[in-house]
């Protein structure tokens, strides 16, 4: 049996323990934008890196490796999917390793191990589910000056031309992972660090009260669409049908949400106690986070109802509109909530069964 052997990427005659400046970079697994975000700013202003909680262990790690190693990390950037990182080792400097899986390699693998699997484990923390690293990491000798100032100025220009760099990858990757029967236990759901100054939503922290206040809404707002049905088309033209197919949405309707985010997205459910809802760790603007909020009962919802109201013989449509309609309760309150709490400009995060704002 033949076994295909890793590609060495690193020059056989080179000794990586010598000194001098190693521009190095190392990606995600599978190219998945996790680290950070770009935002861009208006024109002539340079765009900003906001680190995802990922990014942040990552940027943790790197800052503790000048005083472990001895060796000098000059500049670096966590983009979305990968790490550039310029590191100078200098003459006759005692490096400090400790760690000894590390041992028997040169400093630069060292370091970059070092990065990596304690990022890794920090990452995995957050959450179990990811497999952070691509394996390996690419490595380039810088020769002299120019080709030093060359790779600075690329790290420095990196975000405005992310759009052009060789490890761009179109769109966004959403990931749906189904967890299973909700323990009940609000801490088990993945979540990442509260950013700072972070202000919790006005909401029940207890989601016994909290899916209360949304049953309230939702047996109000299902009068209201009922009542629109009858005054309609009548007491007869209510369909058995479209209430049977509304309940077919459950699943759907949680999977419009999970389309709105951009990077893992869990599904949970407690059926006996009438729980099934979809979460995500990341942050979005407050526009998005209405729009995910808004999305499945436009389609299921407000959609057929509106059809319904324009041709009356179409009932089915006018009932399962009304029952998908009432079914977002919850999500009405998340809206109003956004919309009377957060000021421009804020994001907003999910955290346990509360959502958080902030100012980035």
């Amino acid at each position: 049996m033949e076994y295909k052997q890793r590609k060495n990427i690193r020059l056989k005659e080179y000794d990586y323990n010598s000194a001098g400046s190693y521009f190095i970079t190392f990606c995600v697994q599978n190219k998945k934008k996790i680290l950070s975000h770009i935002h861009v700013g208006a024109l002539h202003e340079a765009p900003e890196i906001e680190l995802t909680q990922y990014g942040k262990a990552v940027k943790d790690v790197i800052e503790t490796v000048d005083k472990r190693f001895g060796v000098t990390v000059d500049r670096y950037i966590i983009m979305p999917n990968h790490v550039h990182i310029i590191i100078t080792i200098k003459e006759c400097e005692e490096r400090a390793i400790h760690e000894s899986p590390l041992r028997g390699r040169s400093v630069i693998s060292k370091v970059i191990g070092y990065i990596k699997m304690n990022s890794s484990k920090m990452i995995h923390n957050i959450n179990p589910e990811i497999n952070i690293w691509q394996r390996s990491y690419y490595d380039h000798i810088i020769r002299n000056e120019a080709d030093y100032i060359e790779k600075s100025d690329y790290i420095i220009n990196n975000p405005a031309k992310w759009a052009e760099d060789e490890y761009f990858t179109e769109g966004e990757t959403m990931k749906l992972i189904y967890k299973g029967k909700f323990n009940g236990d609000a801490n088990s759901i993945p979540h990442g660090e509260h950013k700072s100054g972070a202000v919790k939503f006005r909401e029940p922290e207890d989601p016994k009260k909290l899916g209360l206040i949304a049953n309230g809404i939702a047996v109000g707002v299902i009068i209201a669409a009922v009542a629109g049905v009858i005054l309609r088309a009548g007491i007869r033209n209510f369909s058995i049908a479209g209430l049977f197919l509304s309940y077919i949405t459950l699943f759907p309707h949680e999977i419009l949400h999970g389309i709105c985010f951009k990077d893992e997205v869990y599904l949970y459910t407690n059926l006996k106690d009438g729980m099934l809802f979809v979460t995500g760790p990341e942050d979005m603007s407050k526009a998005r986070f209405v729009f995910m909020s808004l999305l499945p009962n436009i389609i299921f919802g407000f959609i057929p109802y509106i059809l319904f109201m324009i041709n009356p013989r179409w009932k089915v449509l006018g009932t399962f509109g009304a029952t998908c309609i009432s079914m977002g309760a919850g999500d009405y309150l998340n809206v109003f909530n956004s919309l009377t709490q957060m000021p421009k400009g804020a994001r907003t995060y999910l955290y346990g069964f509360n959502s958080w704002w902030y100012m980035p």
